[in-house]
């Protein structure tokens, strides 16, 4: 087998041994024995993430997390272009679940998690960092389920507000010097 080969495969008797080339880490790719899985990082306009597979379905008792960054300006649009994880407990996604985090921060606002099969809707986070969790538990050995990927585009941020933009407030109450204003609804006029 040459470098583009995957895995490399060998034989002794009745038994067969895969040995994937791609060592015990991984910065990018989440997989089972990866010491890296908690600190994955995804950098760039675009890319994909997915949960690894073993005889086309994920392993149980995997967590993998990634740090997705877009360049400065941009924000991160997630698509999933496949989902097919293990439901339970009624939908509340606590055995295996992909959880999305606004922010690069593991304590970031969770945006929202998912479970059992059917594409989520497309997420984006409100900066240039996105957070994505991927478990699965023990009992994803019992079941048959391919897991997700996902592709990630950076676009265009919100607008911001310098030079260009002027803000007029009327019968507004300050509460707390530069932080935050009280408005009536009478009169605003954002320009």
């Amino acid at each position: 087998p040459g470098p583009s080969c995957p895995y490399i495969s060998c034989s002794v008797q009745f038994v067969n041994f895969e040995f994937f080339s791609l060592g015990a880490s991984s910065n990018r790719l989440c997989f089972s024995g990866n010491v890296n899985n908690n600190n994955l990082r995804l950098t760039g306009s675009s890319g994909t993430l997915q949960s690894p597979s073993r005889d086309s379905n994920y392993p149980p008792d995997l967590s993998c997390d990634w740090l997705i960054t877009v360049p400065e300006g941009k924000i991160v649009k997630l698509s999933f272009d496949s989902f097919d994880l293990q439901s339970a407990n009624w939908g509340q996604c606590e055995e295996d679940y992909v959880e999305v985090l606004d922010g690069n921060y593991n304590s970031s606002l969770s945006i929202e998690r998912f479970c059992g099969f059917g594409t989520p809707r497309d997420i984006r986070s409100s900066g240039r960092y996105m957070r994505v969790r991927f478990k699965s538990d023990s009992e994803s050995t019992y079941f048959r389920y391919r897991g997700f990927k996902a592709s990630f585009i950076a676009e265009d941020g919100p607008s911001t507000c310098k030079s260009k933009c002027s803000l007029k407030l009327e019968n507004a109450n300050v509460i707390s010097r530069n932080t935050t204003l009280q408005m009536e609804p009478w009169s605003k006029h954002i320009s």
